[in-house]
């Protein structure tokens, strides 16, 4: 119990929950009745296990995800648009950008809640309920990380209030890589049973638009060289190969003719290129890239992000 009262749970995804002693009845009038945070996180961008670029060089001798059959609304109900509005007024005073509503996280949210308001419990996973991860993700959300507050109290302005004066619950909200939300409030008795899920939003284009995207980043990184634009273009059978489950660097590199050097990466941000994709982009003796990206939504694993593989070749036609 802290010192305002409130009796609240707090759970990490690599952790046990840690349960305050459970009173007879809730301080109500004081704080939140019940709280609960969770967050989970990948790297934006990473590379695969391949070989390191050295390894992967010669010598000089999409679909989209399915949208959701759980969408019952497009709008959040008076109660969750406060909620959001009190979420991107804290944001505002913390210099941060608003949260922009996700129906796809507030279908994810809603089921969730009535399983608050059904158990009178808080739990971000109950028995035979998948993880906070699988079900965003089977509710259309494409992300890149994730995060939840749970929590139940008699209304939103002092639910709100107990999840800002909570370190955990304070931290999702204002974490600056969260850049959307979504809500779900289920009354039941005299409670609002809450479910806030927050993520870091991966926007799905189409595969010319990623391609034409990353190539700009990566020649804007030439020519912060002094480097001239290098020639690139869509490979179809690299984009296979990007689709595919294994990638070894090595065999695609030797099955593409003339390519000197390879990069196998994956991104959620066009713009976001990793290490390998810089070297090559300084380096003189390059002239042509070979792009192929597929897009893998996170409708089994939860996250979504593109993989890519860009071949290198010393000459430019």
């Amino acid at each position: 119990m802290n010192d305002l009262g409130e009796y609240f749970m707090v759970k990490i995804l690599s952790s046990g929950p840690l349960r305050g002693k459970s009173p007879k009845r809730f301080c109500r009038q004081l704080a939140l009745s019940g709280l609960a945070a969770i967050i989970a996180l990948v790297a934006m961008t990473s590379c695969v296990p391949v070989p390191a670029w050295s390894q992967a060089r010669r010598s000089s001798s999409q679909r989209s995800p399915s949208s959701s059959a759980l969408s019952s609304r497009s709008l959040p109900s008076a109660d969750e648009q406060r909620l959001l509005d009190l979420l991107n007024q804290e944001r505002e005073t913390a210099g941060l950008k608003p949260f922009v509503w996700d129906q796809s996280l507030a279908d994810a949210a809603r089921a969730h809640s009535k399983l608050l308001a059904q158990h009178k419990s808080l739990s971000h996973q109950f028995m035979g309920e998948p993880d906070l991860t699988k079900r965003a993700g089977a509710a259309g959300a494409t992300f890149s990380s994730v995060g939840e507050n749970v929590g139940f109290a008699p209304d939103v302005e002092l639910a709100h209030n107990g999840f800002m004066n909570s370190p955990p619950h304070r931290a999702n909200i204002l974490r600056p890589d969260f850049d959307a939300v979504g809500i779900a409030i289920i009354p039941r008795g005299d409670e609002l049973y809450i479910t806030e899920d927050f993520s870091r939003k991966v926007e799905t284009v189409s595969t010319d638009q990623f391609d034409s995207q990353l190539i700009a980043a990566f020649n804007q990184m030439r020519s912060q060289k002094g480097l001239p634009a290098m020639n690139a273009r869509p490979d179809s059978r690299l984009q296979k190969v990007a689709c595919t489950a294994n990638l070894n660097a090595q065999k695609i590199l030797d099955e593409t003719p003339g390519a000197t050097d390879l990069a196998v990466f994956t991104t959620s941000q066009p713009d976001k290129l990793p290490v390998t994709m810089q070297r090559a982009a300084a380096d003189k003796t390059l002239h042509r890239m070979n792009l192929g990206v597929c897009f893998k939504s996170g409708s089994a694993n939860g996250f979504s992000t593109y993989w890519v593989v860009a071949a290198f070749f010393p000459v430019s036609n």
